[in-house]
């Protein structure tokens, strides 16, 4: 017979990239994400060291979760620089949201994907 210690608990992801080919198309599902997130945590925004937008987001009220805007913080002015803590950056998010044109910044940086959605 099966017991509870045989059970293993459900363990979610943890790198996933949620991508579609149009930059409006990925907002919309940014915006599921974070309206879920809320419903679920009380949180009005999800927490932006884990969610990651790659690439140009139509929707003004998701800039705050662009890489370009995440670097801008750092007050970096050196490009090398800015390369290298965009890929910590993408490589240490959770999830990350891409239209397919931008996919190619995550091969620069080695990230490791679980689940691509």
């Amino acid at each position: 017979s099966l017991k509870k210690k045989d059970i293993k608990e459900y363990d979610p992801p943890s790198n996933i990239l949620i991508c579609s080919q149009t930059a409006k198309s990925v907002d919309k599902l940014m915006h599921k994400l974070i309206d879920l997130n809320k419903k679920l945590k009380g949180k009005s925004r999800g927490p932006k060291s884990e969610i990651l937008r790659i690439g140009i987001s139509a929707d003004e009220s998701l800039v705050d979760y662009t890489i370009e805007s995440v670097v801008n913080t750092k007050k970096i002015t050196r490009e090398d620089e800015r390369n290298k803590v965009k890929e910590k950056i993408i490589r240490e998010a959770k999830i990350v949201f891409s239209s397919f044109a931008y996919l190619n910044m995550l091969s620069n940086c080695n990230k490791i994907i679980d689940t691509v959605i």
